[in-house]
């Protein structure tokens, strides 16, 4: 009875002691993620170096005539850095998949691209005052350049058709959206090397029959690609932002405030005359 007695006590003294040790290890691999979890706010990134990212997609046999989109942000990024005061560098990354990984990660500050203000977008970003809204279109080839074929009048021909678009995924929900309201598959593809310019060149192109983008870019692009119809909206207006961490909002206020300033400046009307955004 006595070996008993202490067998068991040694067992309980067993237990307390693993339980002693996993907790001391919960609390340190707790830390430890927790001291992962960047802190880069304005306080931090004004004694540091602030930090955008933006895509750019130069659009081959374009650039002399419209320029691009990305070329328009990527420019105003660096309006916008210069009016912050701050030492700043500018990175291309074309994903933003990995821009909004980077970001999480504390290696970017600011995504200086278009992103959709939308409830998904809400949930990842901390986004800026809008720059402007837009909606979407279909992109596709008229029917003289399409061997006759007409071209798609209504949403609901778009069923069982295969769709390209860039890699937001604001847009794949547009279209997963679209499908389910017309009861039937809509093939969505997402082209993670490609710029929305270079998207629309495929279709004119005829490397790929239908795309979806901003009405901004498809009416700049449609002026000098005849083969191009952009009539069909897929979307409403919706707004368009930048965006920051979800930590950082006394930079995404910070960035609302620059912006401003950058407005109402000759650079910026110069800017938006030079890519023929006005």
């Amino acid at each position: 009875m006595r070996k008993f007695r202490r067998g068991g006590a040694l067992l309980i003294y067993g237990i307390i002691i693993l339980i002693a040790a996993m907790s001391i290890i919960t609390v340190k691999l707790f830390f430890s993620e927790e001291e992962l979890k960047p802190e880069r706010d304005y306080g931090v990134i004004a004694d540091d170096t602030l930090r955008i990212v933006t895509d750019l997609y130069p659009v081959e046999n374009l650039d002399r005539v419209v320029g691009s989109v990305s070329e328009f942000h990527y420019d105003l990024a660096e309006l916008v850095g210069r009016e912050s005061g701050l030492n700043f560098v500018i990175i291309v990354e074309n994903s933003l998949a990995k821009s909004l990984e980077g970001l999480e990660e504390g290696v970017y500050d600011i995504i200086a691209r278009p992103i959709i203000v939308s409830d998904l977008s809400k949930e990842k970003l901390l986004l800026s005052d809008g720059l402007n809204s837009d909606k979407q279109v279909l992109v596709q080839r008229k029917s003289r350049y399409n061997d006759g074929k007409p071209v798609i009048g209504s949403v609901v021909e778009l069923a069982g058709k295969e769709v390209h678009t860039s890699d937001d995924e604001t847009v794949g929900m547009i279209l997963d959206n679209l499908s389910m309201e017309i009861g039937d598959s809509i093939f969505v593809c997402m082209e993670k090397e490609c710029g929305v310019e270079q998207i629309v060149m495929m279709v004119a192109e005829g490397e790929i029959d239908y795309a979806v983008c901003d009405y901004t870019t498809a009416k700049k692009m449609a002026r000098y690609l005849n083969q191009i119809d952009i009539h069909l909206p897929i979307s409403f207006e919706m707004q368009q932002s930048w965006g920051v961490r979800k930590e950082s909002p006394v930079l995404r206020d910070s960035l609302d405030l620059w912006m401003e300033r950058v407005r109402n400046k000759r650079d910026f009307r110069r800017l938006l005359n030079k890519y023929g955004l006005r």
